[in-house]
């Protein structure tokens, strides 16, 4: 973060009085309100002005063309690069040159000897080893060759050798070098030049792209205003400030430490005390800015300057609404120095909030008090920053407020000069402005100023004889307390003094939805993005465009559904008290619109019954606001909005939303979707609350219970979508269906089949097949083979291929032999080549019919066993010629069954075999407490090993605890007798 500009020295003291000779816009923020004039570089006369002037002049500047950029740096860059190029060349250098050599090579696999002299009888040198190669020195003599070696010379016989030629590239390199000598004083020349060059055109751009606004503050108003230098300063000073850029429904609670919602954000890294908009702007005060992912922010003293791109729009501080809150953040990085820490968590939970054991890396998380600030206006503006320390922009925000109240309670604009006595300028005819009627104290002292008659514009001032005092107004903005009384014109006395606001010429039709102007409001935005997350805007990027007729209710339940609901005006108006909030359950439609038409019913029924009591629905909901209203009054820093007529507007949203979240929590109990949300009433104010526990809620919870009965079923497409949402709500469903012992196994699996196509978008759709493959196995095998074949196709269709077995006991009852299990395993491994299940089903369907022996007899061997023993040919002829038994006399193959003696107690789970059952045993014996070593003897007696046991065990049960069931310290294993109790029933 930048915090070279963070110590602000305030606005500066410079007056437009000190500035009269300088071209530029001119603003006078006084008691009577903020007055805008120019003074043109042409005429240097001072002329009346208006705000959007500003505005516009900063756009058109911002996209002209730089000649510094275009015909001094680019030209600069152009021109480097073209001297370089042409100032280096490259040539080749010869780092070893090519050699050519004639080389002699021992080919006898036994070695040869080397001789004196080229003779056998020589004297022997030294011996060579096969492939050893020597240089030729002379090979004329036809049997003996001459070789060198490293001091002498010698012979070896060419029977046993043989002559080779070696060739040795050159090794050759590319070297750059200067080939401009003049490269130097190219150089400083173009440097020079291009120094003028740049000089030159920046006056240029000056000229064309300067723009000045100073500002003159009044004294009793500059201590006001003299605070952005330490209420920015705080702001700037937490050590982390980040920018909320979207937010989304956590879906894996375990997984990320129990946080509710996720939280996109952008770590803002540069705010500045002092920063312009334009490089060539001029002022006489200093702007602190803020740099946000797609915008900047710069903070004047009267506006807020937005932009985007290189587009300009402002917002002033009588329409900045900022709203602040401290929420809790579960911190998944370095926690900030100046964070506050609440509370810890664990990144991975179990059901009872205690750490999940199945992950080793499982670290703890802090949880920290962030403080939220939302900037937001009725133009489309809506920023959201938080910062690491809590409360950081608090006195940033309420002065940003207290001059936004000073500015409605002071919407006034002075004539130009009201000393001189020159004629105001005309108003055409068709400018109707109604004027800003102030009524001091009476005084017999009255000056006026009339121009020429005729249509132009008289203006009468009044002096009172006790002028307004400033500071007062400074003190009451503080304590929420205007001391200025605006009255309408029947308060007012005979002669009122009258300020007329309407010296400008008249706006063109249409011009009416581009207007900046103090007194009319803001300007609309031009961005071509929403800045935030929470209200969705329709910007665009082109400024001759402008974005027209913005509604912020546009985007909540009633503006949306009133035309596909067919919604009447109170129902839209009952939709729209209140922000609509999207997550996994409402974000589907179907599910949006059974809120909203079960929300409407609540709210009509509820009137209906306070219709008929001495007070009303509407009068308790008044009494609630106003409990929450007297609360803030004495709670300011801690009820989170800074603006206290908000109070009774967010307490009233509230009240609708939470009847919102009530129908919402009912319809999602109904339908079986999963986690539930709180609907409880969010009141800081315990007078509020009480009020609502006793007058609203109860009746509220008694209509939803009448309505329960009559909640419809939702459609397929809706059950399609909360099956994909919800992974494990099929099992709702199958529990009914598998619990209703009154239908045949036929219709069950019919609805199996049913359920499963409303879950054919669910990931987790091949479980369905699987659990009803083993709660059909004692009751049609036939069907239970086929439940799990469905469970194998779409268990290869998955994400992940888990080809889970049955457990054992169900093998025990669909298959008698192993011979039938490997027949059926041989179905399924042909279903997951050939992916045809009407095939496998069709095998399927004949899979326990009885089958004959076919016996295959080998007619040579019988002829010779014939010739061996004749005698037994007439017996053996005797048995062939027998007719075949019928299928009835055919007997079953037999099976060796081995019976271990199992628990006395019942399983829960089916999935533990007869060595895991043995260990739990002993562990129920030893009060659920074993050594390391006595559970290591345990698996070495039944040839097992003590970690794969123990994991086995837990894997087994993880289903049904969540959790793992046999726990590991340092010398010891434990097992939770509660969790012992769940696997085995009593």
């Amino acid at each position: 973060m930048d915090r070279s500009n963070h110590n602000l020295s305030g606005f500066r003291d410079n007056s437009i009085g000190e500035t009269v000779d300088k071209p530029g816009i001119f603003v006078t923020l006084a008691a009577q309100g903020t007055y805008y004039s120019e003074r043109s570089a042409k005429d240097h006369q001072l002329k009346k002005s208006d705000s959007e002037k500003f505005i516009q002049d900063l756009n058109l500047k911002s996209k002209q063309l730089s000649h510094v950029t275009w015909f001094g740096v680019y030209p600069l860059i152009i021109f480097t690069i073209l001297l370089f190029y042409n100032s280096f060349n490259t040539r080749q250098i010869v780092e070893q040159p090519g050699t050519d050599s004639t080389k002699v090579e021992i080919t006898n696999y036994d070695g040869l000897n080397i001789r004196h002299l080229p003779n056998a009888k020589s004297s022997i040198l030294r011996s060579a080893r096969y492939g050893e190669t020597f240089p030729l020195l002379d090979s004329t003599n036809g049997k003996w060759l001459k070789i060198a070696l490293h001091d002498s010379v010698g012979y070896v016989n060419g029977a046993f050798s043989t002559i080779r030629h070696h060739h040795t590239d050159a090794v050759i390199e590319n070297s750059t070098y200067l080939s401009n000598a003049q490269l130097p004083y190219h150089c400083a020349g173009g440097i020079l030049f291009f120094i003028f060059l740049i000089a030159w055109l920046r006056k240029i751009d000056r000229r064309q792209m300067e723009i000045a606004i100073f500002y003159e503050i009044d004294e009793n108003l500059r201590p006001l205003y003299e605070n952005f230098k330490k209420f920015f300063s705080e702001f700037a000073g937490a050590a982390k400030i980040w920018q909320h850029t979207g937010t989304q429904a956590n879906l894996n609670l375990k997984s990320s430490g129990g946080a509710a919602n996720l939280i996109h954000r952008y770590n803002i890294h540069f705010i500045n005390g002092h920063k312009t908009p334009l490089e060539f702007f001029k002022t006489n005060v200093q702007i602190p800015a803020i740099q946000l992912q797609n915008s900047e922010l710069f903070f004047l003293p009267e506006r807020l300057l937005i932009k985007r791109d290189k587009s300009y729009t402002a917002v002033f501080y009588k329409n900045l609404k900022i709203t602040a809150q401290t929420g809790r953040f579960i911190e998944n990085e370095i926690v900030p120095r100046d964070a506050q820490a609440v509370d810890r968590t664990w990144q991975h939970m179990n059901k009872k909030g205690g750490p999940d054991r199945r992950f080793a890396n499982n670290k703890q998380l802090s949880i920290c008090a962030y403080s939220d600030y939302c900037f937001s206006s009725n133009t489309g503006l809506n920023v959201v920053i938080s910062t690491s320390k809590k409360g950081a922009a608090d006195n940033f925000a309420n002065l940003l407020l207290q001059i936004g109240r000073l500015q409605q309670q002071t919407d006034v604009r002075l004539p130009v000069q009201p000393a001189q006595n020159k004629p105001a300028k005309k108003a055409p005819v068709e400018a109707k402005v109604d004027p800003i009627i102030i009524t001091p104290p009476p005084s017999p002292d009255t000056t006026r100023f009339e121009p020429s008659k005729g249509n132009e514009t008289i203006v009468e001032v009044t002096p009172t004889s006790a002028p307004i005092e400033i500071s007062e107004i400074v003190a009451s903005v503080a304590a929420a307390k205007i001391a200025l009384s605006v009255q309408s014109p029947a308060d007012l006395p005979e002669k009122p003094v009258v300020i007329d606001a309407a010296p400008f010429e008249p706006l063109k039709e249409d011009q009416t939805t581009n207007v900046i102007d103090i007194v009319p409001g803001d300007i609309k935005l031009n961005l071509d993005i929403s800045v935030g997350f929470t209200t969705p805007t329709n910007f665009t990027s082109t400024t001759n465009h402008v974005y027209q007729g913005y509604n912020p209710d546009d985007y909540k339940l009633g503006s949306k559904y009133k035309s596909k609901l067919n919604l009447s005006p109170q129902e839209v108006i009952w939709l729209n008290k209140f922000i609509h909030y999207t997550n996994a359950f409402n974000g589907i439609e179907g599910c949006s619109i059974a809120v909203i038409k079960l929300y409407l019913t609540i709210i009509k029924k509820m009137v209906r019954r306070f219709a008929n009591e001495p007070i009303g629905l509407q009068q308790r909901l008044e009494d609630i606001k106003n409990a929450a209203y007297k609360f803030s009054l004495h709670q300011p820093n801690q009820w989170g909005y800074y603006d206290h007529s908000q109070v009774k507007e967010a307490t009233e949203a509230d009240l609708y939303y939470t009847v919102y979240k009530k129908a919402e929590s009912a319809l999602r109990e109904a339908w079986a979707s999963g986690r539930s949300i709180s609907p409880a009433f969010n009141a800081r104010s315990p007078e509020a609350l009480e009020l609502f526990k006793r007058y609203i809620e109860p009746v509220l919870d008694e209509v939803i219970v009448e309505l329960l009965p009559s909640m419809p079923a939702p459609d397929e497409i809706t059950e399609i979508e909360l099956n994909q949402k919800n992974s494990t709500r099929w099992k709702h469903q199958f529990e009914r269906t598998m619990s209703d012992t009154n239908r045949d196994a036929k219709t069950i699996v019919k609805e199996i089949h049913s359920l499963a196509k409303l879950n054919k978008k669910n990931p987790s759709v091949e479980n369905i097949y699987f659990e009803a493959a083993k709660l059909m196995a004692p009751i049609d095998k036939i069907e239970a083979l086929g439940m799990y074949l469905y469970y194998v196709k779409f268990d290869q269709k998955s994400a992940r291929i888990d080809n889970k077995p049955l457990n054992k006991t169900n093998q025990k009852q669909l298959f008698k032999t192993p011979e039938q299990q490997a027949e059926f395993q041989a179905i399924v491994d042909e279903l997951i080549v050939f992916k045809d299940i009407k095939q496998s089903l069709k095998k399927v369907a004949g899979f326990y019919e009885p089958k004959r022996k076919t016996i295959t007899l080998d007619n040579s061997a019988i002829k010779m066993a014939g010739q061996e023993l004749s005698g037994t040919i007439s017996v053996l002829n005797k048995y062939l010629n027998e007719e075949d038994e019928p299928e009835a006399a055919l007997e079953e193959e037999s099976m060796t069954v081995v019976a271990i003696a199992a628990p006395a107690d019942t399983l829960v789970t089916t999935e533990l075999n007869v060595l895991q059952q043995t260990l739990l045993d002993l562990f129920r014996s030893n009060d659920f407490t074993l050594s390391v070593g006595s559970v290591s003897q345990f698996a070495q007696q039944h040839g097992a090993f003590k970690n794969q046991l123990i994991e086995s065990i837990n894997e087994a049960c993880i289903d049904l605890l969540d959790d793992v069931l046999i726990e590991e310290s340092e010398d010891e294993y434990t097992i939770d007798p509660d969790y012992f109790k769940k696997i085995y029933a009593e």
